[in-house]
């Protein structure tokens, strides 16, 4: 029987080669369902006749009654030069207009950093943040944050989210872990959450941006699954007055919503001081 060697890249341990430089760096996220996968089964996760449901692995192709996926890119000279460090000035462009026609958020191109994807957006926030930034984090969340976090030395408290509030934590308890008494504090979050699909929305969203706008304090939105709220897509930007005036991160990638996971493009939007 094959193995994930015969398929995936195999991890090696420092432990096993102890002159190997590098230390060892379990998969994360959708990496660790993938190998566990080709553990089980000797396929590759999406390979005709698997259903990669429930892990972060959206369909690539056109969904009924959705629109067309793209199939072509056409590029030019200038296309392939090196990009400004925020990014190609049309996709930042059409990104701002996407929140401003859906979410009012009075942003333009110059709120916006462009990344390969969504987690290196997150990683590069979590890893300027000023020396002695406490972040705050719900304790079933996206389990990357928490490697993050470790990796990057950041000191962090746990918001209580479990079976015994239906991992549905209150605001009071959002208040009561930014009152950690540092100097700056950073609630980190994704919505919906991942992995309980729970969504803060409407007030509850409104009353947390709210409470992470006051001085000292900030947030950073993971907005990955923002087209699998029900109604309707919910983003922390529809409740932002201004976010030149806060601490605010908000995350977005093409990944999921927009089906393309292999096509790295994630981005921040932030106040123009922080992007700069």
């Amino acid at each position: 029987m094959s193995t994930r060697g015969d398929i995936l890249p195999r991890l090696t341990s420092p432990s096993r080669s102890p002159n190997v430089i590098l230390q060892s760096f379990p998969p994360m996220g959708v990496y660790e369902t993938l190998f566990k996968f080709a553990d089980a089964t000797s396929k590759y996760m999406g390979e005709p006749g698997t259903h990669p449901w429930a892990q972060g692995f959206p369909l690539t192709t056109q969904l009924p009654g959705g629109p067309p996926i793209p199939d072509t890119i056409k590029l030019t000279p200038a296309d392939l030069k090196y990009p400004t460090a925020t990014g190609n000035l049309e996709l930042r462009q059409a990104l701002a207009a996407y929140f401003n026609t859906f979410y009012d958020a009075g942003i333009d191109e110059d709120h916006i950093a462009v990344f390969a994807g969504g987690r290196p957006a997150i990683l590069a926030t979590l890893a300027f943040l000023q020396p002695g930034t406490t972040i705050v984090v719900e304790e079933t969340e996206y389990t990357p944050y928490y490697d993050m976090l470790e990796r990057l030395g950041r000191s962090y408290s746990l918001i209580p989210s479990n079976e015994s509030n239906r991992f549905r934590p209150t605001l009071d308890d959002h208040e009561v872990a930014l009152a950690v008494g540092t100097k700056y504090v950073l609630l980190l979050k994704s919505n919906p959450c991942n992995p309980t699909g729970v969504v803060t929305q409407g007030d509850d969203l409104k009353l947390l941006v709210e409470m992470v706008s006051r001085p000292g304090r900030g947030a950073l939105f993971d907005e990955a699954y923002e087209f699998y709220c029900d109604p309707q897509p919910e983003s922390a930007l529809r409740h932002i007055d201004d976010i030149d005036a806060t601490d605010i991160f908000v995350i977005g990638a093409a990944t999921k919503g927009l089906q393309v996971p292999g096509v790295r493009v994630g981005w921040v939007i932030a106040a123009k001081k922080h992007i700069e």
